[in-house]
């Protein structure tokens, strides 16, 4: 790796690597590029929209990549994607495991999540100046080590392979894999973008059910857009949405 793991720090728990790597960019603006921050442990792990994420010490893998530049390259707004395809790839080809993504960045086996992505800025003025990604990744969980009210949508890999993959071999294949896709995101966003084509839980023209600030809207899932944004056609007109989450698939179904 060129960049990305110059420096590690490991804990066995931490409140949330995302807000420890950000106090490094906060603190050591560049010098903190590339820092990977690991817990064994987080009880305040967040998801997205301030949900908790759940790592069980020891079962997941836990860890926070620092990105700086002033500014951030043009496709930062990909840095889920980049985190949820480095995941994917590495799942397919080291476990075998057919995985999708549940837009924005939520990876499946099958119908259950096995792994999220969380991605930060830092602002300066109108421009991102650092960044923070996330990832948590199950690994080694049974089905009653999940708190009771994710047991039905969550899984580990050895869950879903029967098999289960050490930490630390797993951890350096996915740092890899993550260094590449990031540096992709920021030179070639479309190229990123092409290659979460065929990874995608929803396929062009079924039906989506979104939820938004509350409401659920209903449509058909047209794509997504240059910046990551969800492509949700309601009537003909494709609607750009920048957040949300997808509540339901509707297989077979070519309108709301």
């Amino acid at each position: 790796m060129r960049w990305l793991g110059r420096r590690v720090e490991s804990h066995a728990e931490l409140a949330s690597t995302n807000d420890r790597a950000m106090e490094l960019l906060d603190r050591e603006g560049r010098d903190a590029h590339g820092t990977v921050v690991l817990a064994r442990s987080q009880p305040s792990g967040r998801g997205r929209h301030g949900r908790k994420w759940h790592g069980a010490e020891g079962a997941s893998l836990l860890f926070s990549v620092a990105i700086w530049n002033d500014p951030l390259p043009r496709g930062f707004a990909l840095l889920p994607l980049a985190g949820a395809l480095a995941v994917a790839e590495v799942l397919e080809s080291s476990e075998a495991l057919a995985v999708r993504v549940r837009w924005p960045n939520d990876v499946l086996a099958g119908e259950r999540k096995i792994a999220g992505v969380l991605s930060e800025a830092r602002w300066r003025g109108n421009l991102p100046g650092g960044a923070v990604i996330g990832i948590g990744l199950n690994l080694l969980q049974r089905e009653n080590d999940f708190p009771k009210e994710i047991r039905d949508t969550a899984v580990s890999v050895l869950g879903a392979s029967g098999r289960a993959p050490r930490a630390e071999s797993f951890g350096a294949l996915l740092l890899s894999r993550l260094e590449a896709r990031i540096d992709e995101a920021f030179a070639s966003p479309r190229r990123t973008l092409d290659r979460m084509a065929s990874l995608w839980s929803h396929r062009l023209g079924e039906g989506l059910r979104l939820l938004k600030d509350g409401e659920v809207l209903a449509g058909t899932f047209a794509g997504v857009g240059g910046e990551g944004e969800l492509l949700l056609d309601r009537g003909g007109v494709a609607e750009r949405h920048r957040a949300g989450d997808v509540l339901r698939v509707l297989r077979g179904e070519g309108g709301p």
